[in-house]
């Protein structure tokens, strides 16, 4: 962030405080280090000093080094020793384990606006049931997670042993130390299998007590570190809460989020001791799978063995009888977390309570940036000072360490210029301005829009054309381009796309003002591809009048109102606008909103969320069934951009990537019909279920019965160049006979073009 420490909200604290900010000792590069293996030894000498051991954690007792055999040599009896190989650590496997929340006893851990996550993790430990887990997506500076003070003798050798690993199938470089005291240990890079190091730390004079920290200098996503021992000789372990076992927390489900990884899935359950029954049902009511795990006193995984991709809720039951249920996402991940992608986004309200969480559910489903109000009248109640309070600078801060883009909103008026709707006189437009620059310098953005919904009545009572818009673009460009001169200004933000409205705009000259825009098309709702029509609408107004620029979608979602669609058809509709936004170049799509803004779902506005509110029982948001969906598109795109759109009668279909690393999204326009896609090797079909299979391509060719939507990967597509019969990629689809024109939907129940949300709905 450019100046959140001015704003008095650091990542983290004031640097007075950052105590570790000291520079760290390299003392360790001249230490000589002894590496273990359970099968074979090997002593790598750097440099005289102490010594430090890495042994492979096998749960087995390292095996005696085997002895040298001589082996003759045909002119000499003098014996060739076998060399001892080094032993490295290894990937593998992800192991059935849940990142938690509860509190570490003895240990201080950094919060979510210093580090991404920094947690206990139940299940998959090297020591008992629990070790500490730091997912840290983005790293500014180099950063304390954990640390805790311990008792000492002065003058004393101690031995300081733990077990580390990283949560990744292949071996991978980790930017993280384990300081005790001056020692400093970096470490080497890991994979899934634990790894044991062993490090000699001795005390100076007069010293009695030392900190042990574990210091993040880059970015690192799950290291694991468990069974920390330090200890002198024929004395005992200084270290408390060496394995991390000690964990509170409240009853029920603990678990960071709810979205899991198919090969790590499991609930972390802070229930009676003792056997708990589970059942995991389908969103039909159906029965997928059922266990029982053994709890123990504190927190304890229950790996939900058998369940497959999918969205469910589980049911569990413990030993007094207590019943928590659980919705969960269980998606097939790339890597063991998901990685964000930038296109796909999401609009919270940081000011409401039931946003706090609102960073870590959207990262959990692998968005990449968020958008909110900064809301002027709550900022400056006084002309000329800025007052960002607690939740701008919090929820930005907790956007920043997870690795999350934030798209700012200037809005709306303020009653300290005039009018709390519009700012209309030339001192208010010019204070707006000012405003907009003090956002775009305090916090790291993305992108930074003018106004949001200027059209729409709820919001401006007073004129709403594009002509009366074109004086707020003017006041906030020049002043914001002063302060970021590479931040995107995001023009219109209208509710719908108005034709009139983006004319005017553009001949009065808006395009200079711009660096983007925005509109909320929700005049598509009951048919999302009519989206391609909208675009093209866009595009053509802009050329006319300039040149065109970059097009952001920063509102449109679903309602699940009763009465309006279903939960199913909630993740459906994501799927149709998100695909036909990015394969007609939208560059940024937000879903609105991420978390229901209503518990009554009868309510229209508050049920657009891809979560319901926080329920008892359960520590993360519960997801959607809209929200396992964007999960398992995220997790299927995989960071792929758009290629074509395959000329198919009767199908729509997109495909994402390139020859031989393609993604398709596809689905009928009418009726099911049997379609052959090339094919060059066994090809994944997978439906919004998540339910996956495998079809065989014969002749380079795979059959696929497509009835509904299906996200294709493997083999599927040409394993060398292929470009034949691609499409347009702003022309509309062969036989959807849908998206030319304006894409509006004749009697549809748009969200922004009714009085259905109040100002007090949007009020940030």
């Amino acid at each position: 962030m450019r100046d959140l420490m001015t704003a008095g909200y650091g990542v983290g604290m004031s640097d007075d405080r950052k105590w570790w900010k000291a520079p760290f000792t390299r003392a360790w590069w001249t230490r000589r280090r002894a590496v273990i293996a359970s099968v074979c030894v090997a002593l790598l000498v750097i440099g005289g000093g102490t010594a430090v051991a890495i042994a492979l954690n096998s749960g087995e007792e390292p095996a005696p080094p085997v002895a040298e055999t001589p082996t003759p040599s045909a002119s000499s009896a003098s014996p060739t020793p076998t060399p001892t190989p080094t032993p490295e650590p290894e990937g593998g496997e992800l192991p059935r384990a849940a990142v938690a929340r509860g509190e570490i006893a003895s240990w201080n851990v950094a919060g979510d606006t210093e580090l991404g996550g920094v947690r206990p993790q139940v299940g998959g430990a090297s020591d008992g049931q629990t070790s500490l887990v730091i997912d840290a997506p983005a790293v500014g500076e180099p950063t304390v997670a954990a640390y805790t003070p311990l008792t000492v003798e002065p003058e004393t050798e101690y031995t300081l042993t733990f077990d580390v690993r990283l949560l990744d199938e292949e071996v991978s470089e980790v930017p993280v130390e384990l300081a005790a005291g001056d020692t400093v240990v970096p470490m080497p890079d890991l994979g899934s299998e634990w790894w044991t190091i062993e490090e000699t730390v001795t005390t100076g004079a007069g010293q009695t007590g030392i900190d042990l920290k574990l210091t993040v200098t880059d970015a690192v996503r799950g290291f694991g570190i468990d069974n920390i021992s330090m200890t002198a000789e024929g004395g005992e372990n200084v270290v408390p809460n060496s394995s991390f076992e000690d964990v509170s927390s409240e009853w029920g489900i603990t678990n960071d989020s709810l979205i899991l990884n198919e090969q790590m899935a499991t609930l972390a359950a802070a229930v009676a001791p003792g056997e708990a029954n589970w059942v995991a049902t389908r969103l039909d009511g159906s029965e997928a799978a059922r266990g029982t795990a053994t709890i123990g006193d504190r927190v304890s995984p229950i790996p939900l063995e058998g369940l497959g991709q999918g969205y469910y809720t589980v049911s569990v039951t413990d030993a007094n009888g207590a019943v928590v249920n659980a919705p969960v996402g269980i998606v097939r991940m790339p890597d063991a977390f998901l990685a964000g992608d930038d296109r796909i986004g999401a609009h919270i309200h940081p000011t409401k309570a039931i946003n706090l969480d609102a960073v870590s559910a959207a990262s959990s489903l692998g968005m990449g940036s968020l958008r909110f109000n900064f809301t002027w009248k709550n900022v400056e109640k006084q002309s000329g000072v800025y007052n960002w309070g607690e939740t701008y600078p919090r929820a930005a801060a907790q956007s920043a360490v997870r690795g999350v883009g934030v798209l700012g909103i200037v809005g709306w008026g303020n009653p300290v210029y005039g009018d709390e709707q519009v700012p209309r006189t030339q001192e208010a437009l010019a204070a707006y301005g000012r405003y907009a620059a003090a956002v775009a310098q305090n916090f790291d953005l993305i992108g930074l829009e003018v106004f949001n919904e200027f059209n729409i009545e709820t919001f401006n009572r007073g004129c709403r054309t594009g002509s009366c818009y074109l004086p707020l673009i003017q006041s906030v460009y020049g002043p914001v381009k002063e302060v970021a001169p590479d931040l995107p200004v995001i023009g219109g933000v209208t509710g719908n796309y108005e034709a009139a409205f983006f004319d005017q705009l553009w001949q009065g000259g808006g395009l200079q003002y711009v660096d983007a825009m925005s509109f909320h098309p929700y005049q598509v709702y009951n048919t999302p591809e009519n989206l391609a029509g909208v675009m093209r609408d866009a595009r053509a107004s802009m050329d006319a009048n300039g040149g065109a620029k970059p097009i952001w979608i920063t509102e449109l979602g679903w309602t699940t109102k009763t009465g309006d669609v279903s939960l199913e058809e909630q993740g459906n509709r994501l799927v149709r606008a998100q695909i036909t936004a990015l394969a007609t170049g939208v560059e940024h799509y937000f879903w609105y909103d991420l978390i229901n803004d209503e518990t009554d779902r009868a309510e229209h506005e508050g049920n657009f969320g891809l979560f319901s509110q926080a329920q008892n029982g359960l520590a993360a948001l519960p997801p959607k069934p809209a929200a396992f969906v964007q999960a398992l598109l995220v997790a299927q795109l995989d960071g792929r951009a758009y290629d074509k759109t395959d000329e198919v009668e009767g199908v729509r279909s997109r495909s994402f990537g390139e020859a031989g690393d393609t993604m398709k999204v596809v689905y009928p326009t009418g009726d099911a019909r049997t379609v052959d896609f090339p094919a060059w090797d066994t090809v994944t079909v997978t439906d919004l279920s998540g339910n996956v299979t495998e079809v065989e391509p014969s002749g380079g060719t795979v059959s696929i019965d497509i009835d509904r939507i299906l996200l294709l990967g493997g083999g599927i597509g040409e394993e060398g160049d292929d470009t034949a019969g691609a499409g347009d990629d702003t022309a509309d689809d062969a036989g959807s006979g849908t998206e030319s024109g304006t894409g509006t939907d004749e009697g549809s129940d748009t969200r922004s073009g009714t009085d259905a949300r109040t100002e007090d709905d949007e009020e940030e």
